[in-house]
């Protein structure tokens, strides 16, 4: 299992260390680790929405795993995300 890092910090969400190499298909693969870089989102429920169609919600250590419909693409895969408030 591979894990994508990510810091947010207000309204900003950004990646955290090297995204190359992922392959598309990749099933059950691809977990999402979000790091709260302060507390303005620390006390509400958290999601990840990829390709701006798949909502997961992220767990109480801040994962998520990326749906394998997103992992479907064809290449180029590129991983779109965000995290929203509930």
């Amino acid at each position: 299992m591979r894990k994508l890092m990510f810091a947010v910090e207000g309204q900003k969400l950004s990646k955290q260390g090297d995204f190359s190499g992922i392959m598309a298909g990749s099933k059950g693969y691809l977990r999402c680790h979000v790091q709260l870089r302060d507390n303005d989102w620390l006390y509400a429920k958290k999601v990840m929405v990829f390709n701006d169609e798949y909502a997961v919600a992220l767990n109480a250590d801040f994962e998520c795993t990326v749906p394998d419909d997103v992992t479907d693409c064809l290449p180029p895969c590129r991983l779109r995300g965000g995290i929203q408030t509930l």
